[in-house]
């Protein structure tokens, strides 16, 4: 384990062909924190390598319907498959499984530490139902207190036993129970141990303060399981335009588009009601005025993401006496939804029905296969920043499968999780810093991947940067981005020397010869600390002229690490979680102006 390791993850485990030989981690936050979770996570992977297994998994976890054929099929033991949505933090675990053996029965929660190992399932022990369900028999049976109210429960419960594999009828059962014997009737039966009785009565009571789930909330203001939805194009059709009065709460497509622009349908429906009873005419043309000035904003956004340069789309609603009318304009010139392109259908879709989602709440998760394939390039790198800037603003994760490298932002490296064969398995690489000290290329895996050259995702006129380790790169490409800089990429590496003289001047020998591979004349920047200049006198003395290494003290001789350029207090640990936390999620305008001003001079100054 990490130490200060923080993250949401998803586990999978005997599921088709992933998690076979060890459990396959998806990551996908490295903070808890709620303002922190908005995040795009990209699955990468050649063609039937299990990214779509992964997907399904997720969507298959949320709807409890895992089932026989998700068996590793070339597995003679056929293992159970089994799928686990966890949190991680201060080594701390809460993790709730759902397997094929608990398709009928409500999934446990498992929390784990470094001091207490324990499990709380949301169904009691079978003990303990067994208990409870002997002493609603001797009640019921010796006509004890008023079955008037709960006597169908009682006598449900008495003549079967199914109720102990459903939650919410066992729930009943148990209110009904305490609500007409109350908790201590149950110490009345002396043939059990009495120390077993306390600890039924603990498991069967309903104590909100050692509720997983609720402690959770009220710690974090957000689910600690999330909802979990795929994005399904509704086949959007011209005639879907035009919706009669009547039937307006029918059209899925004019509640969606209303939702989009936060008008609610039933307001619309009540709007006709109004007019159906005056007959005023205005009623209906001032409502068509508010709905059209709502949608300006959704139409200067939508031209915005679509890219269209040089001509724009318009959305206008029309409100007749007997009809709702949408209508789309090119200019002034009126379109036909049926004869456009299948790249604006899928975008259009995606738009209005995205934006008008109303059962999303923070930390849920939205699965999207392969989307934009029709999309040109432009259009597929403004879509990867709108959803970017969309998941953060509305603290949702998208989890999308893709082979277009125009998805990939290299300055969102930590966002892209790698899906590969190794055998008969996929294998999930969730975290690309974690570099083998002979292959320094962040870049490789992920080149590998989309089986593209770097040329695709670095434009060649860009100046390449190769930084110690991902906290380097990630305060780096936050100001980058922050200063409006597109000239210069960073990129982490691993493999610089750790203290030991003989193994450093090995280890500098395999990096420097490394990065001649990818670069023909690389740059390299390091810290002006004593393992930082030894890396730069060697580079000079063995590599002069092949090889440029700037020191941070270059810039400026009071920079002598990355922290250096910082205020006290304004970055946390040099982990993995907290760079990732600082990189996506820091507000800048909490940064001190020294801070930015000194990353401004750093930045200026690689940038030649």
């Amino acid at each position: 384990m990490n130490e200060n390791r923080v993250e949401r993850y998803f586990e999978i485990k005997n599921f088709r062909n992933i998690g076979l030989s060890k459990p396959q981690c998806l990551v996908l936050n490295s903070s808890l924190n709620k303002n922190h979770l908005g995040n795009v996570v990209y699955l990468v992977g050649p063609n039937n390598s299990g990214k779509s297994n992964v997907l399904d998994a997720l969507e298959l976890f949320s709807m409890n319907q895992i089932s026989r054929k998700d068996i590793p099929d070339f597995d003679e033991k056929d293992p159970t498959p089994e799928l686990s949505f966890v949190t991680y933090e201060n080594e701390i675990t809460i993790k709730q499984t759902k397997s094929l053996k608990l398709q009928n029965k409500s999934a446990g929660f498992s929390i784990k530490n470094s001091e207490v190992s324990y499990s709380k399932d949301l169904l009691p022990s079978q003990e303990a139902l067994d208990f409870a369900l002997n002493v609603i028999r001797f009640m019921v049976q010796n006509g004890h207190g008023n079955l008037n109210e709960y006597g169908g429960i009682f006598n449900a419960a008495i003549s079967t036993s199914k109720y102990t594999h459903n939650p919410k009828v066992f729930q009943d059962v148990h209110k009904a129970l305490v609500t007409t014997w109350g908790i201590n009737e149950y110490k009345r039966f002396t043939a059990y141990d009495p120390t077993k009785i306390e600890q039924w009565i603990k498991e069967l009571t309903t104590d909100e303060n050692n509720d997983i789930e609720k402690t959770f909330f009220d710690q974090y203001a957000y689910k600690l399981i999330p909802n979990i939805v795929r994005f399904k194009n509704l086949d959007i059709k011209q005639t879907m335009f035009i919706v009669n009065s009547g039937e307006i709460k029918q059209s899925q497509f004019l509640t969606n588009l209303l939702g989009s622009i936060g008008y609610e349908i039933d307001d619309l429906i009540s709007v006709y009601s109004k007019f159906n009873e005056r007959k005023t005419r205005g009623t209906l043309v001032n409502t068509q005025q508010k709905i059209n000035e709502l949608l300006e904003s959704v139409t200067t956004r939508f031209n915005k993401l679509y890219f269209l340069e040089n001509k724009k789309y318009r959305f206008e609603i029309i409100l007749d006496p007997t009809q709702v009318n949408f209508q789309i304009y090119l200019d002034q010139l009126p379109l036909n939804f049926d004869s456009q392109s299948t790249g604006f259908k899928w975008f259009f879709n995606f738009y209005f029905t995205l934006v008008s989602q109303k059962n999303l709440e923070a930390g849920d998760i939205i699965i999207m296969d392969e989307p934009a394939t029709n999309l040109h390039v432009k259009g597929i790198e403004e879509l990867r920043d709108f959803m970017r800037e969309y998941a953060k603003k509305n603290k949702f994760v998208f989890v999308i499968s893709t082979h277009s490298p125009f998805f990939i932002d290299v300055d969102y490296l930590e966002n892209v999780r790698v899906v590969n064969r190794e055998g008969n398995e996929s294998v999930i690489s969730s975290k690309f810093h974690v570099l083998e000290k002979n292959d320094i290329d962040s870049l490789g895996p992920i080149k590998q991947a989309l089986t593209v050259g770097r040329h695709i995702l670095i434009s060649p006129i860009q100046k390449t940067i190769f930084v110690e380790g991902l906290t380097d790169y990630a305060y780096l490409t936050t100001f980058k981005q922050h200063f409006k800089i597109d000239d210069i990429v960073f990129l982490p590496i691993s493999g610089l020397n750790d203290g030991d003289k003989e193994k450093s001047i090995k280890t500098d020998k395999d990096l420097f010869e490394a990065m001649l591979k990818i670069e023909k004349n690389p740059t390299l920047l390091v810290d002006a600390d004593t393992p930082g200049l030894a890396v730069y006198k060697r580079a000079n003395d063995k590599y002069a002229g092949r090889i440029d290494v700037i020191k941070l003290s270059d810039a400026d001789a009071s920079f002598i690490k990355i922290e250096d350029l910082f205020e006290s207090g304004e970055i946390g640990t040099k982990t993995f979680s907290d760079a990732v936390t600082f990189k996506n999620y820091v507000v800048l305008s909490k940064i001190s102006s020294k801070t930015k001003e000194r990353f401004k001079k750093l930045l200026e100054y690689l940038r030649g």
